[in-house]
C-alpha cells in the first residue's frame, strides 16, 4: 500500500487514533467514524502503529472499506484539538503515553488528555483527535440519534451493531476468503467458541462447559474454535470430535497476539484475526468471555439468537466492576 502525504483540508477532520487489538480498535474506530459523520467532519482512521502495519503505512485499508475514510492525514500545522498532538499527529497513542506519559498506559482516566469529549459537537479546531481504548458508543449516541439518518431509535446496543456492519465492512478479499473457508469447512451446524489464552486467561472450564451444553442443543455439530493458544487448540482437538480451526501465527505462550516482535507479517495476522472474528459471527452458536472485546464484535455482528449465545463472563463480579469503572469514568 502505498504511503499519502498529509494534505490540506477544506473540511474538519476527525482523526481516530486506536490502541490495542483488533476488537479494541475496531470499536474505537466505528464510534470515531460515528462522531465524524453526526458533527461533519471526515474521519481519517488513522492505524500507522506497528500493531498490523508494516513500515508505519496505515494498515486500515488492508481490512476495511468505508468509502467516507479518507486516505491521508491532514496536515499538522492546523490547529488540534486536544492540543497534545500538535506537533505529535504522526505518533501512535502508545508512543505518545511512553514518551509523556508511561506511567498511565493503564490509567481509566487517561484519554481525557489525549482525546475529544465525544458527546460535544461544537469544537472548532480544523482537526479532532478521537480515541478510547474500545468503543465510545454510548457517549457518541445522543449525536448519532439527532444527526444520522437510521441511528433516532436505536439503543445504544444496536447503535454499536448498526456502526461496526455499515462503518467497517470488510474488504471484498477479505469477504471472499471467509466465504470460501465457510464453504469449505463450515458443512452444518457450528458452535462458535472463542478462548483468549495467551496474554489474558479466561476460564477454560466455564467456557468448554457452555460449549458442551450448546452442542446438546445442536446435535451434530462441530466447534468453530478461535483461539491465540496453541495448547488450547490442541486440548479441545483431544476433548471434541470435531474441532475446526483456521491456520494462523501463534505467540509464544503467555505472549501477546498483536504488536508482537516475533511475528514477521502483521498485517497476516490482522487477516487471521478478523477471519477468526467474522468466522465465529457465522456460527449458529456463539461461547466467549466479553472481557475479550475480540468476541464482543463476534456477537454484534451476528445472527445468532440470544438464546444461542453464551457470555461466561456475564455474572463475572469482577468484569461487572471493571465495565462500570470504565463507565464512570468515559
Amino acid at each position: 500500500m502505498t504511503s499519502h502525504a498529509p494534505q490540506s483540508q477544506s473540511t474538519p477532520v476527525c482523526v481516530i487514533k486506536t490502541k490495542g487489538g483488533m476488537g479494541n480498535r475496531m470499536l474505537c474506530a466505528a464510534s470515531g467514524i460515528l462522531w465524524a459523520k453526526a458533527v461533519g467532519r471526515d474521519p481519517f482512521v488513522d492505524w500507522r502503529d506497528e500493531a498490523y502495519s508494516r513500515n508505519r503505512e496505515n494498515s486500515f485499508f488492508h481490512f476495511f472499506d468505508n468509502p467516507a475514510a479518507l486516505r491521508d492525514p491532514p496536515a499538522d500545522e492546523h490547529e488540534i484539538v486536544p492540543p497534545v498532538w500538535q506537533g505529535h499527529l504522526d505518533k501512535s497513542v502508545s508512543e505518545m503515553l511512553h514518551t509523556y506519559d508511561p506511567d498511565k498506559h493503564s490509567s481509566l482516566t487517561i484519554h481525557k488528555k489525549y482525546s475529544i469529549d465525544p458527546t460535544r459537537a461544537d469544537y472548532s479546531q480544523p482537526t479532532a483527535v478521537f480515541w478510547y481504548y474500545m468503543g465510545r458508543f454510548e457517549a457518541v449516541a445522543r449525536l448519532a440519534r439527532k444527526h444520522l439518518p437510521g441511528y433516532a431509535d436505536l439503543s445504544v446496543e444496536d447503535i454499536s451493531r448498526k456502526a461496526l456492519r455499515e462503518e467497517l465492512q470488510l474488504t471484498q478479499t477479505l469477504r471472499a476468503q471467509i466465504e470460501s473457508f465457510h464453504a469449505e469447512h463450515f458443512p452444518g451446524p457450528t458452535v462458535g467458541v472463542h478462548v483468549r489464552y495467551s496474554d489474558r486467561t479466561t476460564d477454560l472450564g466455564k467456557l468448554e462447559a457452555a460449549a458442551r451444553a450448546q452442542l446438546a442443543r445442536l446435535p451434530g455439530a462441530a466447534i468453530f474454535l478461535a483461539t491465540d493458544n496453541r495448547r488450547v487448540e490442541d486440548d479441545y482437538r483431544a476433548k471434541f470430535d470435531r474441532v475446526i480451526t483456521t491456520p494462523k501465527w501463534f505467540p509464544p505462550e503467555g505472549a501477546t497476539m498483536h504488536q508482537n516482535t516475533d511475528c514477521t507479517d502483521p498485517i497476516a495476522n490482522g487477516t487471521e484475526a478478523l477471519l477468526d472474528m467474522y468466522l465465529l459471527a457465522r456460527c449458529d452458536a456463539l461461547v466467549y468471555a466479553s472481557r475479550s472485546t475480540f468476541s464482543e464484535i463476534s456477537r454484534l455482528v451476528s445472527d445468532i439468537p440470544t438464546d444461542r449465545v453464551t457470555d461466561v463472563d456475564r455474572r463475572d463480579p469482577k468484569m461487572l466492576a471493571k465495565k462500570l469503572a470504565r463507565r464512570l469514568t468515559a
